[in-house]
């Protein structure tokens, strides 16, 4: 049996280190699902990426 790894950007919006490195990880196709931090700082910033 094929084994796959199942992974989960967590907490886009939090910082924008994190959302340079989660926007980095779904352009390379590794991550597919993405959780948002609603009321983070940076969330504005998070809803003007491509994609």
């Amino acid at each position: 049996m094929k084994k796959q790894l199942i992974a989960r950007a967590d907490d886009l919006g939090s910082s924008n280190s994190a959302n340079q490195a989660i926007e980095r990880v779904v352009g390379a196709g590794i991550i597919r699902n993405v959780s948002v931090m609603a009321c983070g700082p940076f969330v504005e910033s998070a809803a003007e990426m491509p994609g």
